[in-house]
């Protein structure tokens, strides 16, 4: 869930909290009674939708950081290597092919990455005695070319989880939208109604049914999924008849 969602769902259990203190007066409407226990009934969905989506891509996310670090180490230890000895033995192709900063390294693209990972470990094979002295071996040359195909694993595995994810997160919002459903046509509805019956119990309902803000600092993640899903009315009960 994103931070208004987590504030969406808090509201839900007020929501709840409310409805079970009254629960007399529920009783006293079937149609209502119903309609909240769909409503109870949607909240364990919710749940399970974001559980689906929150470890879908967790996994593989972690698998994916933990091989690019082994990768990225080995390469910089390969690259510093031939450059040393490019700048020892005036090979301008060395220098100009090895000569790339720690920093612009770790700022590379996934795939300029890889391509830059393969046209090392080439010039690894090619320069393989000469790296000797450097301590490098035929054995850490195999390692940087197994860590690169470890990664590509790992990439192309991050890559199909992000796109279930996003079916994942439309589940969730669909969850959520189902439950906004029966909440505004439904409960805030029949609520009204019974106003002058119990207005004790409409009036917690409608404190209830305000979302707050109870987040500390706004993610881009929170930014990047609310500006992708469409936009809603906001969950307060504003149309419940007077």
């Amino acid at each position: 869930m994103n931070r208004h969602e987590n504030n969406k769902f808090l509201m839900y259990g007020a929501a709840q909290a409310v409805c079970k203190k009254h629960r007399e007066t529920i009783d006293s409407m079937p149609p209502l009674v119903e309609a909240v226990k769909s409503f109870d009934d949607s909240i364990p969905v919710i749940v399970q939708r974001d559980n689906e989506y929150v470890g879908i891509s967790a996994g593989a996310a972690s698998a994916k950081n933990a091989a690019y670090e082994v990768l990225y180490d080995k390469l910089l230890q390969t690259k510093d290597a031939l450059f040393v000895y490019g700048r020892k033995s005036d090979n301008e192709q060395l220098k100009a092919e090895c000569g790339i900063s720690h920093s612009d390294v770790k700022h590379l693209r996934e795939n300029t990455m890889l391509q830059l990972c393969v046209r090392i470990a080439g010039l690894a094979k090619t320069y393989a005695k000469e790296l000797e002295p450097y301590g490098i071996t035929a054995g850490d040359i195999e390692s940087l070319e197994k860590a690169m195909d470890q990664y590509n694993l790992m990439l192309d595995d991050f890559q199909q989880k992000t796109a279930e994810s996003k079916g994942a997160r439309e589940m969730l919002y669909q969850a959520f939208q189902y439950t906004d459903e029966i909440l505004k046509k439904d409960i805030d509805t029949m609520v009204g109604l019974l106003r002058t019956k119990d207005i004790d119990f409409y009036n917690e309902y409608q404190a209830a049914r305000t979302i707050k803000d109870y987040g500390q600092s706004r993610s881009s993640q929170d930014e990047t999924e609310e500006a992708a899903e469409p936009k809603e009315k906001e969950d307060v009960a504003e149309n419940t008849p007077a």
